[in-house]
């Protein structure tokens, strides 16, 4: 519940950063939240999720490592349901990108935390 709380936090905070960054006249206002809304929360919640597992992964903290998977989980959904319509084609690069990262250094993370587990239980025994 608390790392909920901590991204819900840090959406919207990073939300109202962006939007004071990139104000120029109220008719910017409304182009700069639906960027974020689409692109920006998508990088976000990538990013959370991938603390997350490293963090669960560090400390061998499994329910960490869960959330971590079903944030990241939703926020592909939310990306291939939703955002992919009406973003400008640099958002959609950069949402992509930083996620396809995310993604191969998860997986990259979890194939050594595996080999690290096999090789424990092998010198338990």
């Amino acid at each position: 519940a608390s790392s909920a709380a901590i991204i819900a936090l840090l959406s919207v905070e990073i939300r109202h950063l962006y939007i004071w960054l990139s104000y120029s006249g109220p008719s910017s206002l409304s182009y700069a939240e639906n960027l974020y809304g689409k692109a920006g929360i998508s990088i976000i919640w990538g990013l959370c999720s991938f603390v997350l597992i490293w963090l669960g992964m560090k400390y061998k903290f499994k329910s960490l490592r869960i959330v971590a998977l079903v944030l990241f989980g939703s926020t592909l959904i939310k990306l291939f349901s939703f955002d992919i319509r009406n973003i400008p084609p640099g958002g959609k690069i950069v949402a992509f990108i930083l996620l396809g990262v995310v993604l191969l250094t998860v997986s990259f993370m979890y194939q050594r935390l595996k080999k690290i587990l096999i090789d424990d239980a092998v010198d338990k025994n």
